[in-house]
């Protein structure tokens, strides 16, 4: 990267003013109710196994979203 004299941001650093994450936030939502966008889940847990959950995702185990098993 540096050779490119690129940089790189993480997620936290992205910042939206309100007009400007207002018509992403609708887009998204559209895309989401058209069946277009949907969430990544990793895995489930059963509500039991909640703490193997937590330490998975401080862990940085898991890809996409970590969720409640359905039951």
């Amino acid at each position: 990267m540096a050779a490119r004299r690129a940089t790189r941001a993480g997620i936290e650093q992205v910042r939206f003013s309100a007009a400007e994450a207002e018509p992403l936030l609708d887009r998204a939502l559209s895309e989401a109710a058209a069946g277009r966008l949907r969430p990544v889940v990793g895995q489930t847990f059963p509500l039991s196994e909640a703490a193997r959950a937590h330490t998975a995702i401080e862990a940085r185990e898991v890809l996409g979203k970590t969720l409640p098993a359905a039951g």
